[in-house]
């Protein structure tokens, strides 16, 4: 079965610093996820491959980062809820 390109749109409050911004979109990116800006506050995560995918949807929903960000909008086989995503095995 061949994986289908999927991505979290997330959007930060504007009371999130720039620093915590990074923080989050970089760890995000160390999964081999992309990262795309969309605006100033708002990021496209494009993940091409299952392990991207299953890493970054635990992040977004079972880390701090769910105090940080919010999904806004998904894509392909993403998923706007947290039991959508199981811990995945290193």
């Amino acid at each position: 079965m061949e994986f289908t390109e999927s991505s979290f749109t997330v959007e930060f409050p504007e009371h999130v610093s720039y620093e915590k911004r990074q923080y989050c979109l970089t760890q995000l990116g160390e999964s081999g996820a992309s990262v795309q800006p969309q605006s100033e506050r708002v990021f496209r995560i494009i993940c091409k491959k299952p392990n991207e995918f299953a890493r970054v949807g635990w992040a977004l929903f079972h880390t701090h980062f769910t105090n940080v960000c919010h999904v806004v909008r998904t894509s392909g086989l993403a998923e706007d809820r947290a039991r959508a995503y199981p811990k995945p095995s290193k």
